[in-house]
């Protein structure tokens, strides 16, 4: 549906999908399904968009996107579930611009808006809100959760405390991180 792909997800049924700018796009090995934002259809996709997806242990497909909140792929009813920003719901995700999505070793969501960083209790249907700028979330090999800001550095979370550790750039420390904004974030 558009020349800039923003994320790429193999499912579990081996469907490749692609979010891009101006649409989510499954391909299936033979042709393209685009999905896109119907204003008329309170379960098509949110926004057009995409910047994020993930699958859950559910084979849930979770779609990230900027301006639409996260929304929910439900393969079995070939729909959408919106999870938007709603202020008069402390529990709702804290923006509807939402920079990426991941899934931590648990399974658990983690979601980027622009002013915080979501964790998805599923159990409950809430959001779990951590005020970090974060765009970017890794877990790595031995559990921490690691998140890359636009301005504070590499945050750390202790998730005991629920609070971050910060590793942020020195200007006359050479040991120190290069840079503030983290971007993305891997481990080799």
């Amino acid at each position: 549906s558009h020349v800039r792909v923003m994320c790429i997800l193999q499912d579990s049924r081996g469907f490749m999908w692609f979010g891009t700018r101006d649409g989510l796009n499954k391909y299936d090995g033979y042709k393209f399904t685009v999905y896109k934002n119907d204003a008329k259809d309170s379960n098509s996709i949110s926004n057009n968009f995409v910047s994020g997806i993930v699958e859950d242990a559910n084979g849930f497909i979770w779609i990230a996107t900027r301006g639409g909140g996260l929304n929910r792929y439900d393969k079995e009813k070939d729909q959408f579930t919106r999870f938007k920003h709603d202020a008069e719901n402390p529990n709702s995700i804290s923006g509807n611009i939402v920079n990426n999505i991941s899934k931590d070793a648990a399974g658990n969501l983690w979601i980027c808006t622009e002013d915080n960083l979501n964790f998805f209790d599923p159990v409950h249907n809430v959001f779990v809100k951590y005020k970090i700028n974060a765009r970017c979330v890794l877990d790595d090999s031995d559990h921490r959760l690691w998140a890359g800001t636009y301005q504070d550095g590499l945050g750390l979370l202790n998730k005991k405390e629920k609070t971050f550790t910060f590793f942020s750039h020195l200007q006359n420390d050479t040991g120190s991180i290069s840079n503030n904004n983290i971007s993305v974030i891997s481990e080799d």
